[in-house]
């Protein structure tokens, strides 16, 4: 039973020990595991980041390279056995020598070592490496391994060459520029300049470099012309563009300052001889113009003709009128002049002669009238053609605009007929000095220059009308009547112009300004084909020619667009109706507008065979203006055409802002476009309604959830249409 025991007990501590060497291997496999995922994660780093790493050792020449490593040297992972023979083997021979010296300083000082090698690829390929490692020492501190790793650094380094030979490349340039070259910080100081600044601004370039751009140019860095200091204080009138240059140093700024001294002095000489040259061809135009037309007016006199003499001096003040804008024009003066620049430095001569008036009692209840004009012969007629008409008084007469301020305060007369080009103080700066001193007086501009360029800075100033010299007398009293209705003078009707715009009143700038787009391209064109006719592929000279002609026909559009709105204003557009598929006639003109336009989408609904008496044209004309508009505001449009008794309406909507509430009534006005910026010139509403009504239709808007305007047009014309 003993040995039963024995046995028992041999077996329980067997199978004890059994499970415990059980754990172990468990254990070790779950290390072994661990430790191969992190050989893993470890090759993955290497490939992921280019690095490969060895461990060499040196007392059995065994190299123990990891794949990446391999790969680095142009070979599959393990093709060969990695000695340090075979290493010394792919260097490039040139290099070779420095890497024994450097492994054997650091074996030597058991250090760490650092070192850039070329090697050379099984197909003769030369690449470049950097390399980092350290010697490990043995338990006595001998040498006993080299570990390390390593990088291919081929493409950094051409690049770091390439930008190094950039940056040659870039010196150099600096140095032979024909101009003063500065480069410069952000804060302005300089980094660097050419030799041409000695030869320029006397500066030695080693002299200027730290300090700031001011002391060369006290204006600072301003592309442009400006003026420049000389070393000696003496300015130098420069050129001066910028720009900004990638350096090694970061973002630096080169300024090219191009000495101007010699082309200032030929400007100024090229400056002389067409003046002179303008001097010569004003004096022709004044003789052509005025000189040739006073004579004419001279002899017509002579025989008595004085329908004829007078004809001949209204066509000759306005050639003058015309030389003076020009003249204003040539001389920068494009638009208004201001108060002050109106001064002039001698009164007119005057050459009539008059016996001075004898002194009469004012008449009860005349308009008191100043003359303000240093004309002495303007101021004669005025007093001798105001004195004929019922109800006026002159009271005084001044030479000059501070004349006329004086005597108004003296005298406060009703009204003042004011010159504005006089010596001392001209008309724009007298109006508010009348208003001061006589307040309630009356001011009425009487000025040589047209109403196109005086007539609203004299508004604005304070005066209450502007007429231009030359105008009829019965002009001023007119005008006077209607500033002072209750003193019953004498007004006599103006005839009504048949060849007035029936209220137009046409935006001449707005004109001009849509005008001057396509006509500025076409130029731009043209000038284009001509300088370079000869170089131009013959795709591109097709491309110009098609821009210059649709820039062309976009004038005639414009054209066309005045020309209706002046024949609407009269009541005289043109349709010409025919009976036409209204459906069709729809869907065509938005399909060709879509086709020649980028648009957002456009809804059409409109079925064919509705048939009614209109002018196609003129309908593809209404329906490409409220479209135009649909998708200028909208970013949707729907078109619809519908029966509607004895008519048919064609909608067109859009999901826009919409017109603004109360404002409906200026919608389809002349020039209107409710303060919203863009092309055109306000006229497409008013012309398409003018159109809508010459088929005896109506063109009206419909607030629907959308912005949707309506074309109502009779299926059949009962009575003859067109010019209304």
């Amino acid at each position: 039973m003993v040995a039963d025991r024995d046995r028992a007990h041999d077996q329980g501590t067997m199978t004890q020990s059994e499970e415990q060497l059980r754990r172990r291997l468990d254990e070790a496999e779950a290390e072994i595991g661990r430790l191969r995922r992190r050989e893993q994660h470890f090759v993955a780093a290497q490939r992921i980041s280019h690095v490969g790493s060895y461990d060499f050792e040196i007392a059995s020449n065994t190299n123990d390279w990891s794949d990446q490593l391999y790969l680095i040297y142009g070979h599959e992972p393990g093709a060969f056995m990695a000695t340090y023979e075979r290493f010394l083997s792919m260097v490039h021979p040139d290099d070779r020598e420095k890497i024994l010296s450097v492994h054997q300083k650091a074996l030597a000082e058991v250090s760490a070592y650092e070192m850039e090698e070329r090697i050379l690829w099984p197909d003769g390929q030369v690449r470049t490496l950097a390399s980092w490692g350290e010697v490990v020492p043995d338990a006595e501190g001998r040498p006993a391994r080299m570990v390390g790793i390593c990088w291919d650094i081929t493409e950094q380094k051409a690049t770091a060459e390439a930008l190094q030979r950039s940056s040659q490349r870039f010196q150099q340039l600096i140095q032979s520029a024909p101009d003063v070259v500065l480069v410069l910080d952000d804060e302005g100081n300089v980094l660097q300049a050419n030799e041409r600044l000695t030869s320029v601004l006397g500066w030695s370039p080693t002299a200027l470099v730290g300090r700031p751009v001011t002391e060369v140019l006290p204006g600072g860095l301003v592309d442009g012309r400006t003026t420049a200091l000389r070393h000696d204080g003496s300015d130098v009138p420069v050129d001066i563009s910028t720009s900004r240059i990638a350096a090694e140093e970061g973002e630096v700024v080169a300024a090219f300052l191009r000495d101007v001294t010699d082309r200032q002095q030929a400007e100024a000489l090229a400056l002389q001889v067409h003046d002179a040259e303008v001097r010569r061809r004003h004096a022709l135009e004044i003789n052509d113009n005025v000189v040739q037309g006073l004579a004419s007016i001279v002899y017509l006199l002579d025989l008595g003709r004085h329908h004829a003499a007078h004809a001949a001096a209204q066509h000759t003040l306005q050639a003058a009128r015309s030389m003076m804008s020009d003249l204003l024009l040539e001389a920068g003066q494009a638009g208004e002049l201001r108060p002050g620049e109106l001064v002039r430095g001698q009164g007119h001569v005057g050459v009539l002669v008059e016996r001075p008036p004898e002194p009469t009692a004012p008449r009860p209840g005349a308009l008191r009238v100043l003359l303000a004009d240093d004309a002495d012969d303007i101021r004669l007629l005025l007093r001798l053609n105001l004195k004929t008409e019922v109800g006026f008084d002159v009271v005084g007469e001044a030479v000059d605009g501070a004349q006329a301020v004086e005597l108004a305060e003296q005298l406060q007369p009703d009204a003042v007929v004011l010159d504005l080009s006089m010596p001392v103080m001209d008309g724009l700066q007298a109006i508010p000095e009348l208003l001061r001193v006589c307040p309630g007086v009356r001011i009425v501009v009487l000025s040589g220059f047209d109403e196109s360029r005086m007539k609203d800075a004299a508004l604005q100033r304070g005066a209450h009308a502007y007429l231009e010299k030359g105008q009829a007398i019965s002009a001023l009293v007119t005008e006077l009547a209607r500033l002072f209705p209750d003193h019953g003078l004498r007004r006599e009707a103006a005839p009504e112009d048949p060849e007035s715009d029936g209220g137009l009143a046409f935006d001449n700038d707005m004109v001009v300004h849509e005008l001057r787009t396509p006509l500025t391209v076409i130029t731009g064109m043209l000038s284009t084909l001509r300088d370079r006719m000869d170089v131009l592929p013959s795709a591109t000279t097709s491309e110009l020619v098609q821009a210059g002609l649709r820039n062309a026909r976009q004038m005639s559009d414009l054209l066309d667009v005045v020309s209706d709105a002046r024949h609407a204003s009269h009541g005289q557009l043109p349709v010409m109706p025919e009976p036409t598929d209204v459906g069709a006639l729809v869907r065509s003109t938005v399909s060709d507008l879509c086709a020649s336009h980028t648009w957002p989408p456009v809804e059409v609904d409109a079925s064919e065979g509705l048939v009614a008496e209109v002018d196609p044209v003129r309908v593809r004309q209404v329906i490409a203006n409220l479209l135009g508009n649909a998708v200028r505001y909208g970013t949707r449009a729907w078109v619809a055409v519908r029966p509607a008794g004895a008519s048919l309406e064609i909608t067109v909507a859009d999901d826009g802002p919409g017109v603004p509430p109360g404002r409906e009534a200026e919608l389809f006005g002349k020039f209107s476009r409710l303060g919203r910026p863009g092309p055109g010139m306000g006229l497409g509403l008013y012309i398409s309604r003018e159109l809508a009504r010459a088929h005896g239709g109506e063109l009206t808007l419909r607030r629907d959830g959308r912005t949707t305007f309506v074309l109502t047009l009779p299926l059949r014309q009962e009575a003859a249409v067109g010019p209304r």
